[in-house]
């Protein structure tokens, strides 16, 4: 039997079948192992079940995140399309940072502060209504940097508008502008 068993890997060991071990249990001998492994009593068929289905419950998980949306029938079926500056996003940062002057007052106190800013653009593309929006995750930019960044943005030539099913629509998007001392 595995008392049995045990007592003679001991023997075998050199060890004494009782000892007291003065020393640290942040090692353990692959012999005592092997025998806390004899006498534990084996795991229910079932428990070893759930580690059997736990891979391809996880394959199916990565095939569902990379396969392709499939497409929707009746209503639901909306194809939107975001507007666009002309030119992409290289250009709309050329924009930006060729127009905007970096305002005195924050320039004298050394500021430097990301404006956030929504905008609205029309059917027609025109930037519509601005307005700052604050971030907890930025300070307070001083109001002369969010005045400078709203009228930069009102004087932005047209965008491509956003697109629901090939119909231009109106639309909202943000747009952070970084004001940095150079």
């Amino acid at each position: 039997g595995p008392k049995q068993y045990g007592y003679w890997l001991l023997e075998q060991a050199g060890l004494p079948a009782a000892r007291l071990v003065l020393a640290n249990h942040f090692y353990q001998s692959p012999l005592r192992q092997r025998l806390t492994m004899m006498v534990r009593t084996p795991s229910h068929p079932l428990r070893r079940l759930k580690y059997l289905l736990f891979f391809p419950l996880l394959l199916g998980m990565l095939f569902q995140v990379g396969a392709a949306p499939t497409p929707m029938v009746g209503a639901a079926a909306e194809k939107v399309v975001d507007a666009v500056y002309p030119g992409g996003m290289q250009a709309l940062m050329t924009y930006l940072a060729s127009n905007i002057v970096y305002p005195e007052e924050p320039k004298r106190q050394g500021l430097e502060a990301m404006v956030v800013i929504e905008l609205s653009i029309d059917a027609d593309g025109k930037v519509r209504d601005v307005k700052h929006i604050n971030n907890d995750k930025n300070p307070a930019p001083h109001p002369d940097m969010v005045a400078e960044a709203s009228r930069v943005v009102l004087s932005m030539p047209a965008w491509e508008p956003a697109r629901l099913n090939g119909t231009p629509v109106a639309s909202k998007t943000v747009l952070p502008i970084r004001f940095r001392l150079q």
